[in-house]
């Protein structure tokens, strides 16, 4: 599994990307795992959703975002943006 959590880098570049953009971190980390589990394809997503694994999906996504926003709140602990 893509081990975004314990990269620093990976954490620094999306904080980044919130400052730069200027949207909300919990969008930025959307847009991201959009990235990696659907390679930004609606249509990968909609498939995959609809699937019977759809649910366990979303969970797994829902718990990587808890997590990434967790840790990143421990790399960043003064920043606004988290």
């Amino acid at each position: 599994m893509y081990n975004i959590l314990s990269r620093q880098a990976e954490a620094s570049g999306l904080v980044f990307t919130t400052q730069k953009q200027r949207k909300p971190f919990s969008t930025v980390v959307d847009e991201r795992l959009f990235e990696l589990f659907f390679h930004n394809n609606p249509e990968e997503k909609n498939d995959a959703l609809s699937s019977p694994f759809g649910k366990e999906i979303m969970e797994i996504m829902s718990e990587l975002k808890s997590a990434i926003i967790a840790r990143a709140k421990q790399l960043y602990p003064d920043s606004r943006l988290i």
